[in-house]
């Protein structure tokens, strides 16, 4: 998944979108349940403000060239874990 910030186009991994997706889907799922059984329904877009409210204050915090170096680093230390692991996989089959 690509993602625009700052003008600057970030490449997310596919399996942390999905679970970071996962986690926030049941946060969401909880709150409005929550909402639903204490019959007040501004909780739910008091959570969902807070939460736009606090991503953005988190994102605003960080640069987005940062944001887009920390990202683009991340991914290439998993590259090179993965081909470290391929590696060792290869060895122990010789």
């Amino acid at each position: 998944m690509k993602i625009v910030i700052g003008g600057n186009e970030l490449k997310l991994n596919h399996d942390d979108v999905a679970a970071a997706s996962s986690a926030i889907n049941e946060l969401i799922t909880g709150i409005k349940k929550v909402s639903v059984e204490k019959n007040r329904p501004q909780l739910y877009f008091t959570a969902l403000i807070l939460l736009y409210a606090k991503s953005k204050e988190t994102i605003d915090a960080i640069t987005p060239s940062a944001l887009k170096y920390m990202l683009d680093l991340i991914e290439e230390t998993e590259k090179a874990r993965q081909a470290v692991a391929q590696e060792m996989q290869e060895n122990l089959q010789a």
